[in-house]
């Protein structure tokens, strides 16, 4: 009896670990979700409060990808999606983290960098996504803590109107 209501313990902290998982990660990309990105975002603002650091919020936008999945059919479109979202998990550096927000929106958190050197980063995703197809193009908000916001609500404000910015502005450009 100990040993079956043993292994049935064992077996449920497996599922909810599993569950866990799924409720953090897109099924389709990979990435981690919205949810996971609020939940990182106050854990690694908390850590850069204390210890003076930068923290950068990059909110990226696939333009024209309702066009273009039409076009090109679902399939394509996911195929698209998952690509997109390996190319922002390229960086080879762990204060780098990257999100499926929703939908073809992504963000990307990112400590102890500048906000230049982000800007920069983000403007090679949007010349690589731009010479990959024909339709989609990419808008891009960048904020910065301590320097744009010094609050969770007004950083995520801040690279969304920023986002914004670079829509309004015609997009496929960073702001």
């Amino acid at each position: 009896t100990v040993s079956y209501q043993t292994a049935m313990a064992l077996k449920n902290a497996r599922l909810y670990e599993q569950t866990q998982q799924q409720a953090l990660t897109d099924g389709l990309t990979g990435l981690y979700t919205h949810t996971a990105f609020h939940e990182e975002l106050t854990a690694r603002l908390q850590s850069s409060e204390r210890n003076g650091s930068s923290l950068v919020v990059v909110f990226l936008d696939l333009d024209h990808f309702r066009d273009y999945n039409e076009q090109s059919g679902h399939a394509r479109g996911d195929d698209f999606l998952s690509d997109f979202a390996e190319t922002l998990v390229e960086v080879d550096c762990p204060e780098h983290l990257a999100f499926r927000y929703g939908g073809d929106e992504f963000a990307v958190i990112r400590t102890s960098v500048s906000k230049e050197d982000m800007l920069q980063w983000a403007e090679s995703m949007r010349l690589r996504t731009e010479s990959s197809n024909d339709v989609v193009t990419l808008s891009v908000g960048v904020a910065c803590f301590p320097s744009d916001a010094r609050s969770r609500k007004d950083l995520v404000k801040a690279a969304d109107d920023a986002l914004y910015v670079a829509k309004r502005g015609g997009r496929n450009q960073v702001a």
